[in-house]
């Protein structure tokens, strides 16, 4: 891929390419935001100090306690995908009524987009879908 080779055994490609199925896996009795928040706690820790921060001092400190609290990056894929105004509706299944098919998908890749890897691979379902809502 771009000149690399994907034999390279330097490169652990699991940690920088995310692949987004088709299928949507969530769970429909959750909350968008409730489902991003717990894919952000899955990949960070739920803070967002995160291993890129290697300096400790208090005001970095207490910048991180504040994006914390305000739950800054969920936030901000929310509104960058369009999700904002229906953060506090259930995902949805057969079972509850949810959120509508365009916005699960976008669901689906908000979830995935929250982790650190650079590069998605997207079925052209899903990525038709999801620019679609950015045009």
């Amino acid at each position: 891929m771009n000149g690399v080779d994907s034999q390279d055994d330097e490169i652990v490609w699991s940690n920088v390419v995310s692949y987004v199925d088709q299928i949507d896996r969530l769970h429909g009795y959750l909350t968008v935001k409730e489902t991003l928040n717990f894919a952000f706690d899955c990949c960070y820790g739920g803070t967002h100090s995160g291993p890129f921060l290697a300096e400790d001092s208090p005001d970095v400190n207490k910048l991180v306690k504040q994006l914390d609290e305000d739950g800054w990056l969920v936030d901000v894929i929310m509104r960058a995908v369009g999700l904002k105004r229906v953060e506090d509706t259930f995902v949805g299944n057969d079972k509850v009524r949810g959120v509508s098919g365009g916005e699960k998908k976008r669901v689906t890749v908000a979830e995935m987009s929250e982790c650190i890897d650079p590069l998605f691979f997207m079925s052209c379902e899903i990525f038709n879908s999801f620019f679609s809502f950015c045009v």
